[in-house]
């Protein structure tokens, strides 16, 4: 899965195809051992796919299902797509490959990746539901006017114009407001381009409803009772799952909702129920569509849309977007509004709706060798500044030196045989600077080597100076102060010797990533952040700091960090068996699990692995004192919870009737 997000929509869905419990899934990258069920069925992202090949170097699979596939594309995530992928097919020769993509032009670019002459290709049916293109044009004439026209093959016929009930003087404000009044008695989805705009564009929808010289003009109907209550439990359920700050909580009780990939999961599936089950009008969402949540409504509205900073929307991803346009059984058709279309950035209704997809590190190494090359070899270039080339690099050196650097490279068209020569050497080079084995290379794929050495340099240093407990972590649920103390070095030693940098960042994200993993909940977490910019005299809204901080824990330490932090534990355990401490290795702490999944009790951990999102293994885990439960005993203090009398809220209580009826 290439997401989350995803990763929680399709753990969920496959737990509900097993009504009889035909088999078990896990999105937890712990390895598991088989029952009589068989082997679980693992969804995982990519990063945690290495992970989980780091901690079970034998673990093989038969079959592998990737889904957006296309994402192998993708910078630096394709590469490390494209490597876990030769891993899995080198594990097991025979394994099949099942790759799903839309729009794909010739898809047998995935078979070459995975060393696979012969490829099957089964295209769906296209939708029942046709989508209307729909323009909505300011006039320079009228700041009260929008023109709409259709388009249609290339042609554009014009429809009608509609008289606003306010001036707009912009593109932006027509997108709200043209969401707002077509979008009336009818759900639709706004693409808006980050979280920040996200919350202002559902603010501003909300707002217009509520202002009663402008909600006069656009006839709506009044929510249902039901419609009401739903909302009002899910503004609760934002307040206790994010802050009670959280504007969210605000925008919901108007019918408006928004969605990005920074949402805590169960808040996340508790916006997209209560829009598909037609509780809420709108969701103002990012390009989390875009990577397979299956969100689909009667309208779409976009103006300018980029995906990412600074990329305009490619046709594709516009097509893929616009087929979201029409819900299949409720809708004939769907309609797809764009807001002042002649001022985008790109031009996606002239270009083709599908494309040939190129891997990444077939890109990297045919279209920006001389780039790779001097990244190769550069000794001194900080982990994180080109991250497609540093993965690159990552992936290649691995491959010298097990002896797979040609499989690789045959693989991979265009490339010439200067470049190929030129890399070759350029590696081995590389690779006579670089003492540290294949195994550890391998847990930091996105790491380079040089640094992975450095870090290795100055860890046999400081053993044979200070003995190998000081650069060991202790467990997060240790005492605050001991486990504070102990982890504040490790993040000022990753900033130091992989992304060489000084100053004093670690202590603001040590104790971040502390109360992250020791399971301490959000609206906690929040607080101590708004507190702290108060005690700095900064004069930052809520808002901001939320949205941050939410960034901060999804963003970038669930993603960087693990990276980081997983190669500081991989480069340790090296440097302790070489300098004759092996026996220290069984004490360092899977930190990397914990900060992945935000929990470090044992307990946390399972409950999670069963399907729980945070929150609520962070909840169940409150009602009691044992915090080492095995997979067994989670299961069975689960299934003697009720949840209609265990005090949880509606959602918290809801997720666990499902997983109640798995485990």
């Amino acid at each position: 899965m290439p997401s989350r997000a995803l990763i929680s929509q399709v753990a969920t869905d496959l737990r509900a195809a097993s009504a009889d419990k035909a088999f078990e899934v896990t999105t937890v990258p712990i390895p598991v051992e088989p029952t009589i069920l068989g082997t679980p069925i693992y969804v995982l992202t990519p990063e945690r796919l290495q992970v989980l090949f780091h901690a079970a170097p034998e673990l093989g699979f038969d079959v592998a299902i990737i889904d957006e596939a296309h994402l192998i594309g993708e910078n630096s995530r394709g590469v490390l797509l494209h490597s876990v992928l030769q891993d899995l097919q080198r594990r097991c020769p025979e394994m099949q490959f099942l790759f799903s993509s839309p729009q794909v032009r010739e898809p047998a670019v995935f078979g070459t990746v995975v060393g696979r002459e012969s490829v099957k290709v089964v295209k769906t049916k296209d939708s029942p539901v046709a989508q209307n293109i729909i323009m909505l044009n300011g006039s320079p004439e009228d700041n009260q006017k929008i023109d709409i026209l259709l388009w249609r093959n290339g042609k554009k016929t014009p429809l009608t114009e509609i008289q606003t009930a306010i001036p707009i003087y912009n593109s932006h404000d027509r997108l709200v407001y043209s969401s707002w009044a077509l979008g009336v008695n009818s759900q639709s989805l706004v693409y808006a381009e980050g979280p920040a705009a996200c919350e202002d564009i559902a603010f501003k929808i909300k707002g217009l409803w509520q202002d009663p010289s402008i909600s006069e003009a656009i006839p709506k109907d009044e929510p249902s009772e039901k419609s009401v209550q739903v909302r009002k439990e899910l503004a609760a359920f934002a307040k206790e799952s994010v802050h009670p700050s959280y504007v969210l909580a605000d925008t919901v009780e108007g019918g408006v909702g928004f969605h990005y990939g920074r949402i805590p999961p169960l808040l996340r599936n508790a916006v997209e129920s209560a829009f598909a089950d037609g509780h809420l009008d709108y969701i103002v969402c990012t390009s989390t569509l875009l990577q397979g949540v299956n969100l689909p409504a009667r309208n779409i509205f976009m103006q300018n849309p980029h995906k990412g900073e600074g990329h305009p929307i490619s046709p594709v991803d516009f097509w893929n977007l616009a087929g979201r346009a029409g819900r299949l059984g409720k809708d004939f058709q769907g309609n797809v509004f764009l807001v002042d279309y002649e001022e985008w950035e790109s031009c996606p209704l002239s270009g083709p709706k599908d494309e040939p997809v190129r891997p990444s590190l077939e890109v990297t190494l045919t279209d920006q060798s001389v780039e790779l090359l001097e990244y190769i070899g550069a000794t001194d270039r900080p982990s994180g500044e080109s991250a497609h080339l540093e993965a690159a690099f990552s992936k290649l050196l691995r491959d010298y030196r097990q002896g797979q650097l040609c499989e690789t490279l045959d693989r991979l068209s265009g490339l010439s045989p200067q470049t190929r020569t030129s890399l070759v050497s350029a590696l081995e080079v590389a690779d006579n600077l670089i003492s540290l084995d294949a195994e550890t290379l391998s847990a930091s794929p996105q790491v380079s080597g040089f640094r992975q050495q450095q870090l290795y340099n100055y860890m046999m240093e400081k053993i044979a100076e200070k003995g190998p407990d000081y650069l060991i972590p202790v467990h997060p649920s240790a005492g605050w102060k001991e486990a504070l103390d102990k982890l504040r070095p490790v993040f000022a030693r990753v900033h130091k010797y992989l992304e060489l940098k000084s100053g004093n960042h670690h202590r603001y994200w040590a104790p971040l990533a502390l109360r992250w993993m020791r399971g301490d909940p959000l609206p906690m977490i929040i607080d101590d952040s708004i507190k702290y910019h108060r005690g700095q005299g900064k004069n930052r809204s809520s808002r901001t700091v939320i949205r941050e901080v939410l960034t901060d824990v999804e963003s970038i330490l669930r993603f960087k960090y693990v990276n980081y932090i997983g190669c500081y534990i991989a480069v340790l355990k090296e440097a302790l068996i070489a300098s004759g401490h092996s026996s220290h290795v069984q004490k360092i702490p899977a930190l990397t699990l914990y900060l992945e999944l935000g929990a470090a009790s044992q307990t946390m951990i399972q409950f999670i692995s069963l399907g729980l999102s945070r929150h609520t293994a962070n909840t169940l885990s409150g009602l009691t004192i044992n915090r080492e439960m095995d997979l067994g005993a989670a299961r069975g203090f689960l299934s003697r919870l009720n949840p209609e009398t265990a005090g949880l809220s509606p959602y918290v209580a809801g997720e666990l009737r499902k997983v109640l009826q798995t485990v």
